[in-house]
């Protein structure tokens, strides 16, 4: 391999630049909106990519969270009410907007309002629900992991999901055909493409 990096040299990088190479080095990750409602009633989403799929019996998800600050809306609103909403990123939102929903707002501010967004309240769960989300899932908090670095993995269980796709016969749903944007690092997006599908391996 032609450059090699050790402790010694990143040790020494300039914070900033530490972070978003080994942010980066994580490759594309899927990105979406999660949204949320304030305690002022206000419609709070972000772009998020750190997720995990933990299982399908529950089907739940994780997400990582940054160390929890006054800043940070989207985790305080979901330990007042544990419903929220993650819509995948398509072609209804652009990469430049979604990474503007990442931007430290004002909490009287909505972000899916300042972007004007379509969104309309979930009543049963009270949830915004982006209107023309491709991919949107509806969760329900459970539980918490605080991580050896103060992020907190959350973790949720899904309770209904909205597709614009039936899925295959074997229960596939091809993402891909909805120009899904993905993340990496911090601030870089890209369109994801099938390579192929296959069968079960098997030995």
């Amino acid at each position: 391999m032609k450059n090699e990096f050790s402790k010694e040299i990143w040790d020494i990088w300039p914070s900033r630049f530490r972070a978003q190479f080994f942010n980066s080095l994580g490759g594309l990750k899927t990105a979406g909106l999660l949204s949320t409602f304030n305690s002022n009633g206000k419609a709070n989403s972000a772009v998020i990519s750190q997720i995990i799929h933990i299982g399908s019996s529950p089907p739940s998800w994780g997400f990582l969270f940054r160390p929890p600050t006054k800043r940070h809306q989207t985790h305080k609103n979901i330990l007042r009410n544990p419903y929220f909403s993650f819509c995948l990123a398509t072609s209804f939102i652009s990469a430049k907007d979604l990474h503007q929903t990442s931007a430290n707002y004002n909490e009287n501010i909505s972000e899916l309002d300042s972007l004007n967004i379509k969104w309309k309240n979930h009543g049963k769960y009270h949830v915004p629900l982006l209107l023309e989300g491709d991919f949107q899932l509806i969760f329900k908090y459970t539980k918490s992991h605080i991580m050896s670095n103060q992020t907190v993995l959350l973790e949720a269980e899904i309770i209904k999901v909205f597709s614009s796709l039936y899925p295959d016969k074997d229960g596939f749903i091809d993402l891909t055909k909805k120009t899904l944007l993905s993340s990496q690092g911090t601030n870089a997006y890209s369109k994801s493409d099938k390579v192929d599908k296959f069968p079960y391996a098997k030995p």
